[in-house]
């Protein structure tokens, strides 16, 4: 399964989160390997991959996973999103 999602939270602080939720700390997976803006942990049973990519002021995270939809699904929750001040600009802007 495929997911997406946009964050006010960097690269770094994206894959942190991460590893917390799907390392050994989390869903028990094995990081197989990290960049710069992007993650893949596996197991036996399933994998969970994930890229960043810079749109503008935000990040867009892409989730590809088999086996741990339900991981993933919790772990895009801890996402932060972006301030209500951010989204008013946002809004006030796109109406000029």
């Amino acid at each position: 399964m495929r997911y997406s999602t946009t964050t006010s939270a960097s690269s770094a602080r994206i894959i942190e989160l991460a590893r917390g939720s799907f390392g050994p700390d989390g869903s028990g997976l094995r990081m197989t390997s990290v960049g710069l803006t992007e993650v893949r942990f596996d197991a036996e049973s399933g994998f969970v991959a994930i890229t960043i990519a810079r749109h503008g002021g935000e990040n867009e995270v892409v989730i590809e996973t088999r086996e741990f939809d339900d991981d993933v699904i919790r772990y895009m929750s801890t996402l932060p999103r972006h301030s209500l001040w951010s989204q008013l600009f946002r809004r006030w802007r796109s109406k000029r």
